[in-house]
């Protein structure tokens, strides 16, 4: 079996996919989901897990490898010169990433920091939840675009996973966000 000279690229998503990913989206809203209805104590369950998770994926896989797929230092396996050149065969030489900045090991190292650890217990947590599963979302992606080499199938749940938690209500229960409102709520019905 031979391989590809030029490996293929998918230029653009298929529209008949994201058409009918809009019209059922779109019917659902009109018809208000019918009986159908979220319960927002699941979601926030799910919220503090995947916060978990994130915490988990990055402290196991993602610090350890730093070195060698994230920066440009001499151990780089994966300069970003190669990124940038279109060598990567999965990521699109126009793909953004926050870790593609700067090949500095401190710098990416901080800001791995940030978004793997300290957004991710806040996510956890429920303290400014959309906010940080914004950043989780950013981080994630970030490391994908980044270095495809070391992903996998699970990375990409894990971020659409993300993207779509923070659309959702998974701040409302179990949550120091919901702690902090019913608090501000009660003192001001008291005060009144």
């Amino acid at each position: 079996m031979r391989s590809a000279s030029k490996p293929r690229l998918r230029s653009r998503a298929r529209l008949d996919i994201v058409a009918g990913v809009a019209l059922v989206s779109m019917l659902l809203v009109v018809t208000k989901l019918g009986d159908l209805s979220l319960d927002t104590r699941s979601l926030s369950a799910a919220r503090i897990c995947l916060g978990a998770l994130v915490f988990v994926d990055f402290w196991t896989s993602r610090w350890p490898l730093r070195h060698l797929f994230y920066c440009d230092g001499p151990f780089c396996i994966w300069p970003r010169d190669v990124v940038s050149k279109g060598g990567d065969p999965q990521v699109p030489p126009s793909a953004f990433s926050v870790y593609s900045l700067s090949g500095s090991v401190h710098l990416n190292s901080c800001m791995m920091m940030f978004g793997g650890s300290v957004a991710s217990v806040l996510l956890s947590v429920g303290l400014q939840t959309h906010v940080a599963c914004f950043i989780c979302w950013v981080h994630v992606y970030s490391l994908s675009t980044r270095s495809s080499s070391v992903q996998q199938a699970g990375d990409t749940l894990l971020r659409l996973l993300l993207f779509w938690f923070m659309w959702l209500p998974c701040h409302s229960h179990f949550s120091l966000d919901a702690y902090l409102s019913s608090l501000s709520s009660s003192s001001s019905s008291s005060s009144s």
